[in-house]
């Protein structure tokens, strides 16, 4: 059921999820986090 509710976030733009490859950690970003860690990446 939570991982639904993730799903369902990342859906609605209110988190975002990252995973380097299949069965890796998945990270989530809280908005606040989001435009930190794009600076960091270099993501526009």
């Amino acid at each position: 059921m939570a991982f639904a509710a993730l799903l369902e976030a990342h859906r609605l733009g209110r988190v975002r999820l990252y995973q380097e490859a299949p069965f890796a950690p998945l990270y989530v970003e809280a908005p606040g986090e989001l435009q930190d860690l794009d600076a960091e990446r270099g993501v526009a």
